[in-house]
């Protein structure tokens, strides 16, 4: 599923020192191959704001849906609110409140929380262009 699984915990200081801390819920919806099944039939579990529409559709889990929980994850560490909260359109999925400090990585936000899995980038694609954002170079993820 989601190429960053050792992401276990994000921790993010503003310059004002507002503090922000969050455990992703990277492919938290999805019942795993050979698992034992915890909820009744169509019952999702996970923070409904942080699942990738699909999922509440009653949908699998992809690297996709990963995906759209890693924008939602990195856009209330940004933005400080949650990108389905107030000032997010009309419509269900509703798209997102436009970032208003995200800057540069506005973009990616807006990409990774695409209502359709068909039109969130790749993950390599996402890998590449936060390392172009943050300067970092070298290395794949685990």
């Amino acid at each position: 599923m989601c190429p960053w699984r050792s992401v276990e915990h994000v921790v993010c200081t503003w310059a004002d020192h507002t503090r922000f801390e969050s455990s992703p819920p990277y492919g938290i919806a999805h019942r795993m191959a050979g698992s034992t099944s915890h909820t009744r039939p169509q019952r999702v579990i996970g923070t409904p704001g942080y699942l990738a529409p699909e999922q509440l559709y009653g949908g699998s889990a992809t690297p996709a849906s990963d995906l759209f929980a890693l924008g939602t994850t990195l856009y209330f560490a940004v933005e400080g609110r949650e990108p389905f909260a107030e000032g997010a359109g009309s419509g269900y999925p509703p798209a997102p409140a436009p970032p208003r400090r995200a800057g540069p990585l506005g973009e990616v936000l807006t990409q990774l929380l695409s209502a359709s899995p068909l039109h969130r980038p790749e993950h390599g694609a996402v890998l590449r262009r936060l390392r172009e954002l943050t300067g970092e170079t070298g290395g794949t993820p685990s």
